[in-house]
């Protein structure tokens, strides 16, 4: 009995031995079968032969369809196991199209039939750090890292020697109406798409720079820009771009004699004779000047005023010269870049009736305005600092009447304060310029203001 016994437990393992050789056999055909493709690296090739043998080993672990999730848990694993907390490991099919993080070490690379696009870079480790990781790990070669590189590499040139296809008809007829910003956000996506922006005049014949490119905004910046309307450019509005000068506007206006709208509100790097010699310029050999902007440039007076009233009031019919719309106070707060369309006065500032300073003087929209019993309704017109004006409706505050106060410390009219939400602990309401300050806390129907949010620690 003890014989069969040894007999049985030899023929045992041999089978064992025979199962676990094919198995690996197996295993190594599957490995070779496998579709390893590297997108991009700047990896060193040790990391890299270590995140596709660990890709192999857990693929094998998987049976029936590659789950994503767990393949990136099993990778992050084993890397926060080896090399510390501070790797970091994507996985899904989404991945590839861009790198998602500034600092070095990063690895794209696709694997197995499921296009598993993996990304495992380094993230807040200082050099000292990733030196003592690189040298912990032992050298490995797997042909493929550097074929696969190379072969990336030559798919690259090729699909740069290859003409890019055209885009989408539909953008002819939307480019005309996208903002500056996403305008430049398109030409940076691809060739196809920058050469279609850019070669579509339309799309740069008004030209509107505000927050946050104004900023940034300089005059060579601004000259390039420019330049892609051929000459053509009808609308100029610079919003609060502090960087643009008398020459860079000069240079601008040479070159673009159509411009009929002239927007420089808050341009502090202008002077005014820098805006007469603009406007000098447009206004020659016929070229119509319509409407201009200069709110908020230092230094403007009443002569320089009457200098540039001449040049656009001979671009103007006589109708147009005869009346003008009532600037509001309200709406030009919340449009302020195109008051001028239709209607309203060629130049958006002018003398004060009040303290006879070159300011936007701005008129009553109520018509049950106490003033205006018994006297001339020019005495609810005047600047903002002279006739105190409502947030809301634009309505002057006459000082008999209560002037109710805002969380912002706007003023509002007692009209507007009772129809605007109210802060549940001080009862004191937003304008609706700044109603995203304020916080909703749990289970409340109304707003806490940051005031009480921050007296009462909510």
């Amino acid at each position: 009995m003890e014989g069969a016994e040894l007999e049985l437990e030899r023929r045992s393992k041999f089978l064992s031995s025979l199962i676990q050789k094919k198995k690996s056999v197996e295993q190594q055909d599957h490995h070779d079968l496998l579709n390893v493709r590297v997108r991009a690296s700047d990896m060193p090739t040790p990391l890299q032969n270590r995140a596709f043998r660990s890709a192999r080993d857990h693929l094998d672990s998987m049976p029936g369809k590659l789950d994503s999730k767990r393949l990136a848990l099993a990778l992050k694993k084993e890397f926060d196991s080896s090399c510390g907390p501070a790797w970091h490991c994507i996985v899904g099919t989404s991945f590839g199209s861009y790198v998602t993080h500034s600092t070095g070490g990063f690895l794209y690379f696709s694997i197995d039939k499921p296009s598993t696009n993996c990304e495992i870079s380094f993230r807040f480790i200082s050099r000292r750090k990733k030196k003592k990781l690189l040298r912990q790990l032992k050298p490995e070669t797997m042909e493929i890292s550097q074929f696969m590189g190379q072969q990336e590499h030559e798919a690259i040139e090729n699909s740069q020697d290859k003409k890019a296809g055209p885009p989408h008809m539909a953008l002819s007829l939307i480019s005309a109406y996208l903002p500056l910003f996403e305008l430049l956000a398109m030409s940076g996506v691809c060739t196809s798409l920058r050469d279609a922006v850019n070669k579509d005049v339309l799309s740069w014949l008004d030209i509107v720079v505000k927050s946050p490119l104004n900023l940034r905004l300089s005059d060579g910046i601004l000259m390039k820009i420019t330049s892609k309307a051929n000459g053509r450019l009808t609308t100029l509005a610079l919003m609060d771009c502090a960087k643009i000068t008398d020459d860079g506007l000069q240079r601008v206006v040479e070159r673009n004699p159509l411009i009929n709208k002239l927007y420089l509100p808050g341009c502090t790097g202008l002077t005014p004779e820098g805006v007469i010699g603009a406007v000098k310029t447009l206004s020659e050999h016929h070229h119509g000047l319509k409407s201009l902007m200069i709110n908020g440039i230092y230094n403007i007076n009443k002569e320089h005023l009457e200098t540039l009233r001449p040049y656009l009031e001979k671009n103007l019919s006589q109708q147009e010269q005869s009346g003008s719309w009532p600037l509001l106070f309200h709406e030009h707060r919340d449009v302020p870049t195109f008051r001028h369309d239709k209607g309203y006065a060629t130049i958006d500032v002018e003398v004060c009736p009040k303290c006879d300073e070159v300011r936007m003087v701005f008129d009553c929209p109520r018509r049950t305005c106490k003033r205006k019993i018994g006297r001339s309704m020019s005495d609810c017109r005047g600047c903002n600092f002279c006739i105190p004006r409502c947030q809301e409706c634009g309505g002057c505050v006459d000082d008999s009447e209560e002037v109710e106060e805002a969380v912002c410390a706007d003023i509002l009219c007692s009209d507007c304060w009772l129809q605007l939400p109210k802060c549940d602990f001080c009862n004191k309401p937003y304008c609706k310029q700044h109603a995203h300050n304020g916080s909703c806390p749990p289970g409340s129907t109304g707003f806490v203001c940051d005031v009480c949010w921050a007296n009462f620690n909510i």
